[in-house]
This record gives C-alpha cells, structure tokens and sequence, in this order.
C-alpha cells in the first residue's frame, strides 16, 4: 500500500524530522481547537494534503517522499513541542547536536537507511569515458541507474526489451514525437527524421536532439538490426546478447567489460580531441 510505503520510507529517511513533525501534529490539533493560530492550521492543511496526493496517485516512488519535508519542517517549528520554547538552552543545544551529527557523517546517508551499494553500472560507465572517444554510446537494458546522462559523453541513447509495447503505451506522447522509437524505425531514421522534426517544432522544440532517446525491441534478435544501422556507434549491452547481433569483427570490436557486461567499440569512431574533463572521485 502506498500510505505504509511513504510511511516507512519518511521515518528511515530522518527519524529526527518524522519525531519534530509528529509533535507538530500534536500541536496543532490542539491550536486548531482553539483558532488562534492560523499558520498553524496552514502547515497542517499543508502536509495532510500532500501525504493524501501521496497515497491516493498509487505510486511508490522514494523521491516524492522530499515533498513532506517541508511541511514536517514547518509543523514542528510552529505547532512543535511547547517544552521546546520555555527551554531555550535545551533546544539550542539539540538543533547543534544534529546538526554536528550531519556534518560529521556528511558523505553518508544519515538515516536509518544504509548507504546503496556502489553500482557496477556506473564503474563501467566511467570506464568507458575514460577511454575519450567521439562516438555516441547506445545502452542497451542500461544497468547504471542512467548514470551515464550524468557525466559528458557526447550522446547516449537506451535500448530496452519491450516485447508486449508496455514502454510505448506508458509515455505515448513520445511515440509520434519519434523520442521513443521501435527497431525498424531507428534503422530507418535518416528517413524519418524530417517528419519528426516537424512534429517537434510543432510543440515549440526546435532540435531533433530528443529523437532516438529511447529504441523499443520487440525481441532480442531485434539488436542485430541496430548494430548493423549504426556502425559509428558504440554499444553497451549484457553479455548474453552478444550471440544475438552475429559476427561484428568488421564494424565493431567486442570487448568484455565484466562477466556480464560487454562493450562493442566502434571500429571507425575516433578519439575526442577536446581536453577530457574530469569527474569527481565521489561523482
């Protein structure tokens, strides 16, 4: 249920914020009895409303729990514990407790959450932009959480096994707009684009950078296809669908990443010639 997962997730992301903002409810129930104060009956019609939104979209996505923060924020430095006004020095001392606790743990996730493992995704990713190459990069079933829009590789396109079309169905404003294309059309895009083009203009986008972002399979044996359309590009994808884009010794060079990753680097790309800028260790 998404009313226990926004739940669960508030309280481990920052107990100390779910205890001030739970006092503020406290508090401001009893305000609100009385009207006196009406920011806090605000704060209160604030936070409720956005923990309903929460719970009655259905979705469970940990990002949107940022959206309580604020009114948890407000709640209990309005409406919070009246000890906390009559014991300044207590109070003063708590909120400096916290908030050397955050500095000190300041590269960690300071909740009841334990830091997410590395991503091996992303080592692959930076693996990759080491090697400086002017090419554009085409993920396919991309295991780096899209780390790879994070850091400046000149072009990055997704490729995603999508044999029932639950993709196209979920975004289908993207369809017509040609940011998500099938196999057939990719293969086929210098053909395509103009019209694409168009219909971005329509809507006021006048780049056709967007087109191709995301390209659909119907089936795994769909990848030759692209392979073979785009011999300038290089590829990521498991190590499992090497056997589907037959022999590639001719445009393309495999290269085994880990056991379950591959890259196939493009025998015509070149090297960047512009300086590499470099990514933060932490990055």
């Amino acid at each position: 249920m998404p009313i226990l997962y926004y739940l669960r997730r508030i309280i481990e992301m920052d107990p100390a914020l779910c205890a001030l903002g739970v006092a503020g409810f406290a508090g401001a129930f009893r305000l609100s009895r009385s009207r006196e104060n009406p920011a806090a009956l605000l704060a209160a019609c604030w936070a409720v409303a956005t923990f309903l939104a929460l719970c009655f979209f259905q979705a469970k996505n940990l990002p949107y729990v940022v959206f309580l923060a604020p009114p948890l924020c407000v709640l209990g430095a309005v409406c919070g514990a009246s000890f906390l006004d009559h014991r300044a020095t207590f109070t003063t001392c708590a909120v400096a407790l916290l908030f050397l606790a955050k500095l000190a743990a300041s590269g960690e996730p300071w909740s009841m959450r334990p830091a997410a493992p590395p991503l091996e995704g992303a080592k692959a990713m930076r693996a990759y932009y080491d090697l400086n190459r002017q090419a554009e990069l085409i993920a396919v079933d991309p295991d780096d959480e899209f780390y790879d829009a994070t850091i400046p590789l000149p072009r990055v396109r997704y490729c995603f096994l999508d044999p029932s079309g639950r993709l196209r169905r979920f975004l289908p404003h993207y369809v017509p707009l040609g940011i998500t294309l099938t196999a057939e059309q990719f293969a086929a895009l210098p053909d395509l684009l103009p019209r694409f083009e168009d219909r971005l203009r329509a809507w006021g986008l006048n780049s056709p950078e967007v087109v191709g972002t995301a390209i659909t399979l119907r089936a795994p044996t769909e990848l030759a296809l692209i392979v073979r359309a785009r011999p300038r590009s290089d590829f990521y994808l498991p190590a499992s669908s090497a056997g589907t884009v037959g022999d590639v010794g001719q445009k393309h060079q495999s290269v085994r990443y880990s056991a379950t990753r591959i890259f196939l680097l493009s025998l015509l790309a070149r090297q960047r010639t512009q300086p590499l800028p470099s990514i933060p260790e932490r990055w």
